[in-house]
């Protein structure tokens, strides 16, 4: 405990865990709204795996991308 009276509490994450996937198939083409929400999907998990945020990063390098 500090002069201020302020102390650090441990915290658990609060992010449970959970499995997604998102598959298609190859003979059947996606629409562009499915094109446009892959394609953010898939940048926005590459984005985060290299982030200065810690939390992030960990959060995103637990991520399979299997593209």
């Amino acid at each position: 405990m500090s002069r201020e009276r302020l102390s650090v509490l441990p915290l658990v994450d609060s992010t449970p865990e959970a499995k997604i996937s998102l598959f298609y198939r190859r003979a059947a083409p996606l629409s562009n709204a499915a094109k446009c929400f892959v394609e953010c999907l898939t940048s926005v998990i590459r984005t985060s795996m290299t982030s200065d945020d810690p939390f992030k990063r960990r959060l995103f390098n637990s991520v399979k991308c299997l593209l």
